[in-house]
């Protein structure tokens, strides 16, 4: 068993025993694993935001007038994802209605701490 002080780089900590160092490396591991997953079990494919002018306040009713526990924002979230999401509904053509614009975000691997971690296995 090792009892020394030991930095950690980059965070300004100490750990005193290994099996904290361990402990660490191994979550930051599993973190990383946990991130690419999410990535590539989405298709690989970068998200995007759905914007609209109209109001998503509130809660969808159902078809006898009666609030529901989805919100606004949910449903076209829910919709979306239900068409668009994982590898078989990749590039699939969208069509937005109700004012609804689709604005892709950059893919995450774009920047130099996401491609590290992307790269990292």
């Amino acid at each position: 068993m090792c009892s020394t002080t030991r930095a950690i780089p980059g965070t300004g900590r100490t750990a005193s025993r290994c099996c904290g160092w361990a402990s660490q490396v191994i979550g930051a591991g599993l973190d990383a694993q946990a991130y690419q997953g999410r990535y590539y079990s989405s298709g690989g494919q970068p998200s995007g935001v759905l914007s609209t002018e109209a109001d998503l306040g509130g809660y969808v009713k159902d078809k006898a007038g009666k609030p529901t526990d989805v919100t606004r924002k949910d449903a076209p979230r829910r919709e979306w994802d239900r068409i668009h999401s994982g590898p078989d509904n990749a590039y699939r053509v969208a069509i937005l209605d109700h004012g609804l614009t689709y604005t892709p975000c950059p893919p995450p691997w774009r920047t130099p701490s996401s491609w590290r971690t992307m790269t990292s296995r």
